[in-house]
């Protein structure tokens, strides 16, 4: 249990970094803050979990808490008007040139995305891991 907070609580310090540095990112660090950084945390919290021999929760508490947290920052941004800034600022439209950002980061095709992103990376961390320790 005390696993399970710690990994709630990286998740929140996490986010609020997030919330308070998105007025600067790019892009770039956009994916890396969203995408990599996650699967980072939940592969630490996975070989966490397993090496507790918690083998379930290795392979969905940290994913769930990801996935809660990038709708959390994705609600958060889009009401606060971040996530228009952030549009605004890096969607380029010139000539036969035309690179757009989604309207919203929780759309239902980006929440599916990130879901089997976490998850699926998550699996295949989790078995890597398993398999590795129990020697077979």
């Amino acid at each position: 249990m005390r696993i399970i907070l710690i990994n709630g609580i990286i998740y929140c310090v996490y986010g609020c970094l997030v919330y308070y540095g998105f007025g600067n990112i790019t892009p770039f660090s956009f994916t890396i803050m969203f995408y990599v950084v996650p699967l980072v945390i939940n592969a630490i919290f996975s070989a966490i979990y397993i090496s507790k021999n918690k083998i379930t929760s290795g392979k969905i508490v940290s994913p769930i808490l990801s996935t809660i947290n990038y709708i959390l920052l994705g609600f958060i941004s889009q009401t606060s008007g971040l996530w228009e800034i952030f549009v605004n600022k890096y969607t380029v439209d010139a000539e036969e040139v035309n690179i757009s950002i989604a309207s919203s980061m929780i759309t239902l095709s980006q929440i599916v995305f990130v879901v089997f992103l976490y998850f699926g990376i998550n699996y295949l961390i989790t078995t890597i891991l398993i398999k590795k320790w129990s020697g077979k």
